[in-house]
């Protein structure tokens, strides 16, 4: 009888252990799933996006690429325009623009992210993209190197550049990097007193 009732709980032991095994690669495959969703699936979705103002690290809008809720931001490296662009801070608010005119202007010195649609979208509402920015490609001449890219890539980018701007805008002097210095001035759209005269005028605000 009780070499019976040893055999029974040996049995019950085997069974536990298989159940366990079992949940163990259920919970595996489940978790690798994910991963492979949430890692190798958004890292081909992700576009690449160079910022030259505000959004840099350090600048007022740098939290769009830091809160989590919005979706995926993650940076790549430093670098600038393989064109020169005009570069200008075009109003009391110390607001950066840059220019879609070939050249004029300086190599424009900026970060690069990999970002996917949904910060992408939020990036498109704060430059208010296609009407007073547009996001369009340019390419991006890395300074320093990161995973898979060499210091002298050349990386085909995002950018947002002034559209329909004022011709005065050309007779200003040109940067080659918004710094810190000039974003001491900047002010947010909710504390700017009056809309700014940056456009032509059948395009103002």
């Amino acid at each position: 009888m009780h070499l019976t009732f040893s055999i029974i709980e040996f049995l019950k032991t085997l069974i536990y252990v298989e159940i366990d095994r079992n949940i163990a690669e259920s919970t595996q495959t489940l978790y690798k799933g994910l991963y492979d969703y949430t890692e190798e699936k958004v890292m081909t979705e992700l576009i690449k996006v160079f910022v030259y103002g505000t959004l840099k690290k350090g600048f007022a809008n740098h939290y769009l690429m830091q809160d989590g809720r919005n979706g995926v931001a993650r940076f790549i490296t430093i670098g600038h325009t393989k064109d020169v662009f005009p570069l200008v801070v075009g109003t009391d608010a110390s607001i950066p623009f840059m220019l879609p005119v070939k050249n004029q202007g300086k190599q424009v010195h900026g970060e690069i992210y990999e970002v996917d649609k949904n910060v992408l979208s939020k990036l498109d509402d704060l430059e208010d993209h296609p009407t007073w920015y547009k996001r369009s490609k340019c390419d991006i001449v890395t300074t320093k190197g990161a995973t898979g890219i060499q210091e002298g890539d050349i990386v085909p980018c995002f950018a947002y550049f002034l559209t329909d701007f004022k011709a005065s805008f050309l007779s200003q002097d040109f940067l080659n990097e918004y710094t810190l210095e000039c974003h001491q001035a900047y002010l947010e759209s909710d504390k700017r007193s009056l809309p700014y005269d940056v456009k032509l005028q059948s395009q103002r605000k």
